[in-house]
């Protein structure tokens, strides 16, 4: 069986004094970090919060697009079967 990819838009809010995951904006999932968007940080921060929500490791979930942006493009290696449950769910929830 072939390795699948799921490709996600994110968007990062950076400086958030409540981190975590939930809503979308622009049709993205919108992922709040407290790090700043300095040297990668908030970057680094916004992939790992992403695995965890996913319960996934963090090496499942890569930058693909968007390093110095707050729009970021990301895969996700080998995902499960449940993935697409488990984003629907967090894309309803209501951004804090």
């Amino acid at each position: 069986m072939a390795d699948s990819v799921v490709r996600l838009a994110l968007h990062v809010r950076p400086g958030s004094s409540t981190p975590g995951v939930g809503g979308t904006f622009d049709d993205a999932l919108v992922v709040r970090v407290h790090a700043t968007a300095h040297d990668g940080r908030a970057t680094r921060e916004a992939l790992a919060l992403l695995a965890a929500a996913l319960g996934l490791p963090a090496r499942a979930v890569r930058l693909e697009r968007g390093a110095r942006s707050r729009r970021k493009v990301v895969a996700i290696d080998d995902p499960s079967a449940a993935l697409a449950e488990v984003i629907e769910r967090l894309r309803g929830l209501a951004p804090s």
